[in-house]
């Protein structure tokens, strides 16, 4: 994670103007965690077992098994381009002003490998090809030159204004009033999804919902018998994108936080000063790669497994909309979160000894 800074200051009057620039590149290598080796699950909850898990491993009595044709490389990157400028105006005697604005160029990640991050388009699925393995609906850089090797569209540039005052009320110093507001962006944290899919990343799985009651196949079958390599045959092991997800190609947003404070700060006996502060911030276009509401294409809708006739072991795989998916995830950026609060504290920073007392009434919501 090389980095490079520089701010150049010039004293002008009753102005400080400061102007700098940022430069970080961050990248990230490491293999995906995909089950290579295969996965076996035994369920006491499974209709087939005998109801004790020991039981189960002892006999080879799964409830499902799964195994992943390879594990990538996630060599991903980005670059961080910044560049600000910022005044503080000494007014009058009493009144301080502070400006400022910084501009940022964030790249999104960056697949190393070439392959690109996966973008899902609804008008590429078709239920006939989900189950094979062509990733039907999903797109990448290598596959679509016009998809971005992030899959994120990028905005030029964010804008990050900031605005501060401070006002000595009686001139001397022992009554200062203090606010301001400023708007912070960041990159968002490492996320994977939609690299699997697009270097053809596929996992098999075998589960009740598709070794039993197949159009065609036997019910049952013991082994040894003559209908048992046609009950094998008839198994449904067709290779789907293991962990099929994407990012939200129409989103080009980073996270970023307005925060604001104002303060009162009064000197004390003692050599002592009391601060009263009610500090904010709100946070918004947070990272989504979580799936659920908001982000995962393929929800089961609401009430839809209600019409089985046994919903508590339904394949809920079934009553999903892009059928021959399970869930498609794409990463965006919608979650928020707002915090508020009132600050007390009074502090002796003087003589032999240093006293500090503080009070916290906040809340966070997300």
């Amino acid at each position: 994670m090389p980095s490079a800074s520089d701010t150049l200051t010039k004293v002008w009057g009753n102005h400080t103007v400061k102007a700098g620039f940022f430069y970080e590149w961050i990248r990230n290598s490491q293999p995906d965690n995909q089950n290579t080796n295969g996965l076996l699950q035994v369920s006491a909850g499974n209709s087939f077992s005998y109801g004790n898990e020991y039981a189960d491993l002892l006999t080879g009595n799964l409830s499902n098994y799964g195994e992943t044709t390879r594990n990538r490389i996630n060599d991903i990157h980005y670059g961080q381009y910044e560049f600000f400028g910022q005044d503080s105006w000494k007014a009058t005697k009493k009144l301080t002003l502070e400006f400022g604005v910084r501009f940022t160029h964030f790249q999104p990640w960056l697949d190393a490998l070439g392959f690109g991050y996966s973008i899902f388009n609804q008008s590429q699925f078709a239920p006939s090809c989900a189950s094979s393995p062509t990733f039907c609906g999903f797109e990448w850089h290598a596959k679509n030159s016009t998809v971005p090797v992030g899959g994120f569209p990028t905005r030029t540039l964010f804008y990050q204004p900031r605005f501060g005052v401070a006002y000595d009320v009686s001139g001397t110093g022992n009554t200062v009033v203090r606010g301001g507001w400023g708007r912070f962006y960041y990159h968002s944290g490492q996320f994977t999804n939609g690299l699997e899919a697009s270097a053809g990343v596929a996992q098999a799985n075998l589960s009740p919902s598709n070794w039993v009651g197949s159009t065609g196949c036997p019910t049952n079958p013991s082994a040894g018998s003559a209908l048992f390599t046609a009950y094998l045959s008839c198994l449904n092991l067709s290779a789907t994108p293991a962990s099929p997800s994407a990012v939200d190609s129409k989103d080009d947003k980073q996270p970023y936080t307005d925060g604001w404070s104002v303060n009162v700060d009064q000197t004390t006996p003692w050599q002592g000063l009391f601060e009263l502060s009610y500090v904010g911030n709100r946070s918004r276009d947070l990272q989504n790669t979580q799936g659920g509401a908001g982000s995962n294409l393929n929800l089961v809708p609401a009430g839809s497994m209600l019409s089985a006739s046994n919903p508590a072991t339904a394949n809920a795989d079934s009553y999903r909309p892009l059928q021959g998916y399970g869930n498609v995830n794409l990463a965006t950026n919608n979650l928020y979160q707002n915090y508020n609060a009132m600050q007390v504290s009074w502090a002796r920073h003087a003589g032999m000894y240093v006293i500090q007392t503080n009070y916290t009434f906040q809340k966070a919501l997300a």
